[in-house]
C-alpha cells in the first residue's frame, strides 16, 4: 500500500493505539466504575495481600501520601525468564489527573534474590500502549518471560530487566492510573503518567527488605517514552526525595497537538480519533466529547472500557466500515479553546528536567516518525542536557532493540555517576 506523506503522519500517530477510557457524570462520556480513594488518610500499614481481588481499592488504604505502598503479592516467575530474581505485584497511592484526588495504582516490582546492605538504585519502566481496559494492565500477566508474540522487542526488554537485576538494581513498573485499578485510564495524559511512574519509585523504596534507595532512572517506550519525559519534568516538585539520575525515552510520543487532528481526516484510521478523544476526556472533566465526536463515536464508549489494543482496533474499524461513514469527528478539537489547550498540555519537553536525557529513535519508525521526535529534541535542547541517537533500518518498538547497548550503557553510567557529555 502506498501511503502519502499526510497519511504516513496519521498512521504514525494512530498505530501507537490511541485507546483510552473516560469517566464523567455527563451523558456523552463512558461510564467507569470506582472512584478516588477516601481523602482522609488511614493508618493501616502496607501488607501482604490475602483477599480475592488484588486490584480492588481496599476499604482501609495504607499510608497518607502519594507514593505510599498499600499492598503487595508475590509473582511466580517463569522458568524460562528472569533468573536470580523475585517479583511482586504492588498497589500504591497516587493522585488522579482529574482533580488531584488520591487514588490507588497498580504495578510490579522485580529485584535481585540476594539481600543488600546498601541502598539499591531503582529503574522505573514505563510501558508502551496496551489498551485502556483493566484486563490489559501489564502487571496482571507479567511472569518475567517475554510474551510469545512480542518478538525481539519483548525478549530485549526482558534481557534488559535481567541486566538491571544482575547489576543489583530494583526494577519497578507502573500500570498507570486506572489501568488495572478502579476508574478510567487517561491515556497519553502526561501528568497522570508521570505521577504514576514517580509514585512507583517511592512505593518501591517502602517495600519490605528490598532496600531500594533514592537514586533512580526512568525508562520508557512510545507512550512510556512520553511518560518518562513527563516524570522527569515533574520529579523535582512532585517527588523531591527521588534523586533522578537520568531519563531514557525510546520513540517517545510527543506532538499530539499536531497529529491527532490529522488522524480524524484519514478515513482508514479515523476510528483511532475516537479513542484519542476519550483519552483526554478521562483526564479533564471539563471537556465535552460531543463537541468533537459524532453520535456513532459516542455509542462506542463501552468498548474503550472492555477491550485491549488489538480487540478495540478491530471493533472500531468494523463499526466505521459497516456504517459507510468516513469519520467519527463532529468538530475539530483545534476549533475549541478547551480542547486545543488540552492537547497542548500533553506535549512533553516544555519544562526543564534537570537530569541527563537519552532519546532513541528508529529512522524507519512508522508509528512515531523521526521528524516528530526531532521536533521534540529541538525543543528540549534549549532546556536540558540531551543525547539523541537515531538508528537506521529500525521501526517503532525495535528502537529498544537497536539502541539496546546504548540504553544499558546510559543506565549503568548514570547510576555510577559517570560524567555525562550531552550533545546539546
Amino acid at each position: 500500500m502506498v501511503i502519502t506523506t499526510r497519511g504516513r503522519v496519521a498512521v504514525a500517530l494512530l498505530s501507537i493505539g490511541l485507546i483510552s477510557a473516560a469517566c464523567s457524570t455527563n451523558h456523552d462520556k463512558p461510564a467507569a466504575s470506582g472512584g478516588p480513594i477516601p481523602v482522609a488518610p488511614t493508618t493501616t500499614d502496607p501488607h501482604l495481600f490475602s483477599g480475592s481481588d488484588f486490584y480492588a481499592t481496599p476499604p482501609a488504604v495504607a499510608g497518607a501520601q502519594h507514593g505510599d505502598l498499600v499492598s503487595y503479592e508475590p509473582i511466580i516467575l517463569g522458568a524460562d525468564g528472569l533468573k536470580n530474581a523475585k517479583a511482586w505485584r504492588i498497589l500504591y497511592r497516587s493522585q488522579a489527573a482529574n482533580g488531584d484526588k488520591p487514588i490507588v495504582v497498580s504495578g510490579f516490582v522485580v529485584a535481585p534474590d540476594a539481600k543488600s546492605t546498601t541502598p539499591r538504585p531503582v529503574v522505573a519502566w514505563a510501558h508502551a500502549t496496551v489498551g485502556s481496559a483493566d484486563k490489559c494492565a501489564p502487571s496482571k500477566t507479567f511472569t518475567g518471560v517475554a510474551p510469545a508474540n512480542s518478538g525481539k522487542v519483548g525478549s530485549t526488554l526482558i534481557a534488559q530487566f535481567q541486566s538491571f537485576v544482575d547489576a543489583g538494581d530494583v526494577v519497578v513498573a507502573t500500570d498507570y492510573e486506572g489501568l488495572g485499578t478502579e476508574g478510567p485510564h487517561p491515556y497519553l495524559v502526561g501528568v497522570s503518567e508521570g505521577r504514576g511512574v514517580l509514585d512507583s519509585i517511592v512505593a518501591a523504596k517502602q517495600f519490605p527488605e528490598l532496600n531500594a534507595g533514592d537514586n533512580a532512572i526512568i525508562y520508557g517506550l512510545s507512550q512510556g517514552g512520553q511518560a518518562a519525559l513527563f516524570a522527569g519534568q515533574l520529579a523535582a516538585s512532585y517527588t523531591p526525595g527521588v534523586k533522578l539520575a537520568g531519563v531514557v525515552a525510546a520513540a517517545p510520543f510527543s506532538e499530539v497537538d499536531q497529529l491527532l487532528p490529522i488522524a480524524a481526516a484519514i478515513p482508514s484510521v479515523s476510528q483511532y480519533y475516537v479513542l484519542g478523544i476519550y483519552g483526554q476526556a478521562a483526564g479533564n472533566a471539563d471537556l465535552h466529547v460531543a463537541d468533537v465526536l459524532d453520535s456513532s463515536g459516542i455509542a462506542q464508549s463501552p468498548t474503550v472500557e472492555s477491550q485491549c489494543l488489538d480487540e478495540i482496533t478491530k471493533t472500531l474499524q468494523g463499526v466505521l466500515a459497516a456504517s459507510g461513514k468516513t469519520t467519527f469527528m463532529a468538530g475539530s478539537p483545534t476549533t475549541f479553546a478547551d480542547w486545543k489547550a488540552q492537547l497542548a498540555s500533553i506535549v512533553p519537553g516544555k519544562q526543564a528536567t534537570g537530569a541527563p536525557i537519552f532519546i532513541a529513535q528508529g529512522l524507519d519508525d512508522a508509528t512515531v516518525p523521526a521528524s516528530t521526535t526531532k521536533t521534540l529534541v529541538n525543543r528540549i535542547c534549549g532546556l536540558d542536557r540531551v543525547v539523541y541517537k537515531t538508528y537506521a533500518n529500525t521501526g517503532h518498538g525495535d528502537s529498544i532493540v537497536s539502541a539496546d547497548s546504548d540504553i544499558r550503557s546510559f543506565v549503568a553510567d548514570r547510576l555510577a555517576g559517570t560524567v555525562f557529555v550531552p550533545a546539546c
